[in-house]
């Protein structure tokens, strides 16, 4: 996808439009997924990204995007799929995880879709383990193709080995203490 926009954002007038049923369709190796267009901030590019030391391995590090520190995962090491190589397609999508900015970097974003509910089924049980069934919404029957709703709070959770999640590491920095030492009284 050349733009930066996903085709089909443009047909939203502004945020007001967006509702539960619209969804931003990416793709990782062969699979379509649905991430809900009101939880999208942004795409964009792959940016440059800075290793965190000790992070979790599906976490790639930080980048600067205008200013802002934003959380770079990678969905197919989130989800214990082979790391992929970055290509024209690959983007970052720019969602708000507990009041974090977190980029997901996808292989491709296809489209913005409005999936109506009927169209959306429940996973079938014995098909995936309570991990998947708490990420996906269901998925989305449209003809011949498949799109895996995602919960993409539930994505953004704690993992096995990662008992804080993504957001949850981040720490409020204390103020900084009077260097003239304590007040006398």
């Amino acid at each position: 996808m050349a733009d930066e926009v996903a085709p089909g954002a443009a047909d939203v007038d502004s945020a007001d439009e967006l509702e539960l049923d619209q969804y931003v369709v990416v793709r990782v190796r062969d699979q379509e997924y649905g991430i809900q267009a009101l939880g999208v901030q942004e795409i964009s590019l792959v940016a440059p990204v800075t290793e965190v030391p000790g992070a979790p391995p599906y976490l790639l590090g930080i980048m600067n995007l205008r200013g802002q520190l934003v959380s770079v995962i990678d969905f197919r090491r989130k989800f214990g799929l082979e790391p992929g190589a970055h290509d024209e397609d690959t983007r970052i999508v720019l969602v708000d995880h507990g009041g974090f900015p977190v980029g997901v970097v996808v292989d491709e974003v296809v489209e913005v879709l409005r999936i109506p509910d009927p169209s959306v089924q429940a996973l079938p049980e014995g098909t995936a383990g309570a991990a998947s069934q708490s990420h996906a919404l269901g998925v989305a029957v449209l003809d011949e193709r498949l799109i895996t709703l995602l919960n993409i709070d539930r994505v953004l959770e704690s993992v096995p080995g990662d008992s804080e999640g993504i957001a949850g590491n981040r720490t409020a920095v204390p103020p900084a203490s009077d260097a003239r030492g304590p007040a006398e009284g």
